[in-house]
């Protein structure tokens, strides 16, 4: 247990610093971006793509890549057996941290929205779809954190709707990650819809993946789960799918090159609920090891798809 303490402070502090540097980061972007505002049009708009070019908002790459190392750092001792997480202390403690890197990633994405605003604050409407996207980024992760705090288990709460399934607060969680997917869904869409993708393309590929959701979720699907799990646990399958499409439409729209990165963090959202749904809900037994996996992928996938509205303005630069 003091091995196990000391280790989490020193990884705690580790956080605790970088969040400093996220801050300032953006406080010394703010520094750069606000006073062309007050500068004449043509001279404001030149120094604005100048001053805020791809290599500033590359700190909030770097950023999401750190983040996901402490991830990986918290994850993967636990995953090896190094340590072991079975105390209801010990599990607050880790689920404490695991909030922790979720929030600052929340704030990296808070940033990229704030600073995009600022940079295309004198730049008319022709870019207001890129805010657009990153506000709706924004909001997904915010609203899929509320349900990351839920699926902790702080409470430790089971069996609250039938015997049959022990970890029914995952079904909680989903009034949370159902609108949260769907707002990124809808950012990839605005997208889409902005390089001209046709609503036929958008549509076959979306109901395409809503019924592999539904089979997959057929397929596991376990008796006397009861009507409310199913109906959370069943809607969620279908609309989580759709990220795997919504990856395509970002691959048709800016190709495989441009957006690889975002498409991958796409799919790898329904590969981490995959796992929680067939290990955690539907399976009889305990498997420990798949909730480290399931953060490790989960995390990977925000961190990556956190990065849309920076490559858009990249891209649009």
């Amino acid at each position: 247990m003091v091995t196990f303490t000391v280790w989490c402070v020193s990884l705690v502090a580790q956080i605790v610093k970088f969040k400093a540097v996220i801050v300032n980061t953006y406080r010394r972007l703010n520094r750069i971006i606000l006073p062309l505002k007050y500068l004449p049009g043509a001279t404001a708009n030149l120094l604005d793509i100048k001053m805020e070019s791809p290599v500033d908002l590359f700190h909030f790459k770097k950023y999401a890549f750190i983040l996901f190392c402490l991830s990986l750092c918290l994850q993967l001792p636990t995953l090896l057996g190094l340590f072991t997480v079975t105390t209801p202390q010990q599990k607050s403690i880790y689920g404490s941290i695991e909030m922790l890197l979720i929030a600052l990633l929340l704030l990296n994405g808070w940033s990229i929205w704030r600073v995009l605003k600022r940079k295309y604050a004198t730049q008319g409407a022709s870019y207001a779809w890129i805010l657009e996207v990153a506000k709706f980024c924004f909001i997904s992760l915010a609203l899929c954190v509320m349900g990351d705090l839920i699926n902790r288990n702080f409470l430790e709460l089971y069996y609250q709707y039938g015997s049959n399934v022990e970890h029914t607060y995952l079904a909680d969680s989903v009034w949370f990650f159902f609108p949260g997917y769907s707002c990124f869904i809808y950012a990839v869409y605005l997208v889409a819809r902005h390089k001209n993708l046709s609503l036929l393309f958008v549509g076959y590929t979306a109901l395409i993946f809503i019924g592999i959701g539904i089979l997959s979720f057929a397929g596991i699907y376990k008796e006397g789960a009861g009507a409310y799990v199913a109906t959370m646990t069943g809607g969620y399958a279908s609309l989580i799918s759709v990220m795997c499409a919504a990856a395509l439409w970002l691959l048709k729209s800016y190709g495989w090159q441009a957006m690889k990165w975002v498409a991958l963090g796409a799919v790898l959202a329904p590969v981490a609920d995959s796992l929680i749904g067939n290990f955690w809900i539907y399976r009889e037994g305990y498997f420990p090891g798949i909730s480290y996996v399931n953060w490790i992928v989960y995390f990977t996938s925000q961190a990556l798809i956190q990065q849309l509205p920076v490559k858009l303005s990249q891209l649009s630069s």
